[in-house]
């Protein structure tokens, strides 16, 4: 199944994906400066952090199958 370039569903998924990548962002530097290196990450974070690697492992699916433009052809 081929996902047009254009289409209302890969916009979405693409902006969602730019929050994403801007929460990141923001919480990398943020748990790398406050992080407690005795306590590890709350439970809390590491759920996130799982959720967020699906979904850019589902991002990778999606883009293999997402159509391109060619001008000249």
């Amino acid at each position: 199944m081929i996902i047009p370039l254009d289409c209302n569903f890969r916009i979405g998924w693409d902006i969602f994906t730019m929050f994403i990548i801007l929460y990141e962002c923001i919480m990398i530097p943020f748990r790398l400066s406050f992080e407690d290196d005795e306590s590890g990450d709350l439970v809390a974070f590491q759920g996130s952090d799982v959720l967020i690697d699906v979904i850019f492992m589902t991002d990778i699916f999606l883009n293999f199958s997402t159509s391109v433009y060619d001008m000249g052809v």
